[in-house]
Order: C-alpha cells, then sequence, then structure tokens
C-alpha cells in the first residue's frame, strides 16, 4: 500500500467510527467494524513480516555470494630461494602461492603449445588462502628450460562457485634466471563448465597472452643487457 494512502484511510476509519458510535442502535455495525479492522490489521501484518523475510533471505544470499567473489584465490608461480644439501649452497624450488585471500579448491599447472593446444596438465590439488605448495621436480626441471624459449605456465585455480567466478587464470613466465614473472589474465564462470571445456574455448587465447608475456620479459631482459 502507497504511503500517501495511509493517513487519509486512517481520518476516513476515525470518522466512521465516530459516525456509528453516535447513530443510536448501530451497536451491530461498529462490531462488524472492529472484526474487520481486526483481520485486515492481522492480513498486513503478516505480509508486511513474509515481506521482510523475503528481503533479508534475499540481501543474505547476495552478501553470501560477494563474500565468495571478494574473496576469490589468486594462484600464482614463484620462485623460492631455499637452503640445499650442501649448507654452503642455496638452490631454487618453484611453488605455487595463493596470493587470492580465497580458498583454491583445485590448481591446474598447464603447459600450452602455440596454438593453445594443452601438451601437459599437472594438478597439484588444494591450497588455502595466503599457502602455497612445493611443485614437483619434473616441473621444476621444465621451467628451466622448456624447448629453447623462456619458460611459460598457465595457472588455472578452480574457486568456490559462484554467479561471477568459477575459475581464475594467471600467466607465469620464468626468465634466464628463473625468477618469475605474472600477469592476471581474467575470472570466468560458466555454469557447468569443466576443464576441459574451459581450454576448448579459451585455449587459444590463453597461449596468445602467454606469447605475449614471454615478449614482454625478453624485451626487459635485452634492454638490462
Amino acid at each position: 500500500m502507497p504511503r500517501r494512502w495511509v493517513l487519509p484511510l486512517i481520518c476516513l476509519y476515525v470518522v466512521l467510527v465516530i459516525v456509528v458510535i453516535a447513530w443510536p442502535g448501530q451497536r451491530d455495525v461498529l462490531a462488524t467494524i472492529v472484526d474487520f479492522t481486526t483481520v485486515y490489521v492481522l492480513t498486513w501484518t503478516l505480509v508486511a513480516v513474509w515481506r521482510y523475510a523475503e528481503l533479508t533471505h534475499q540481501q543474505l544470499a547476495m552478501r553470501a555470494g560477494e563474500w565468495r567473489v571478494l574473496n576469490k584465490p589468486v594462484v600464482f608461480l614463484d620462485a623460492d630461494v631455499v637452503p640445499s644439501l650442501d649448507p654452503s649452497r642455496y638452490e631454487t624450488r618453484y611453488v605455487a602461492r595463493n596470493v587470492g585471500p580465497g580458498l583454491a579448491v583445485n590448481v591446474h599447472v598447464l603447459t600450452l603449445n602455440d596454438d593453445g593446444k594443452t601438451e601437459d596438465v599437472d594438478t597439484i590439488g588444494a591450497i588455502e588462502a595466503g599457502g602455497s605448495r612445493v611443485l614437483p621436480e619434473h616441473m621444476d626441471t621444465h621451467l628451466e628450460a622448456h624447448a629453447g624459449r623462456l619458460s611459460g605456465r598457465v595457472v588455472v585455480t578452480e574457486a568456490m562457485k559462484t554467479r561471477t567466478v568459477q575459475w581464475v587464470v594467471t600467466l607465469n613466465v620464468a626468465d634466464k634466471r628463473g625468477q618469475v614473472r605474472h600477469s592476471f589474465l581474467e575470472d570466468f564462470a560458466v555454469e557447468g563448465l569443466a576443464l576441459s571445456g574451459l581450454l576448448e574455448q579459451h585455449g587459444q587465447r590463453f597461449a596468445e597472452a602467454l606469447a605475449v608475456l614471454r615478449r614482454q620479459v625478453e624485451s626487459d631482459r635485452s634492454e638490462a643487457r
């Protein structure tokens, strides 16, 4: 009911009650008006409570969705220098690090060829927010030398499913010194889209973006000489 109608209706009701009271022999009419008013007030009270509950549910669902979106995982590859078996030496180990505030449900490290086809997929499991996971040794070797080119990997992270985020994609290129340059590509949300479907639809785009990052790293390296 529009608010502008409330005051006129109240005034009309008061006037009607006064007239009925002042009119002799109209007690039954007054009782009927009271009963009708009670039913009317109760009905609108129930409607208001239902509407409030519905709005509260919608707001809670929206806030939960926003929380998941804001707390999405973002996973990059990094080079960590750690002590080796020889106390006088150090070695580089590569890790997948979740720098985002959300849980990475599954982390997939992809090797793509220039045509966007997947050459290799290493799935390394879940990583908590702010956590990291050491990559297997065979991935270390591949990062250090990859077909004579600057090594690059696409990291596809599965997030908790929301309406706007399901997959978070980053680019990672290791330079000649083994240090990794990063780039955030995009997040995707397509209902029911599996990793294979994501790669089929966007694999070529991932490969092109990775090639661009490789060229940027190579250019920076040449300028630094």
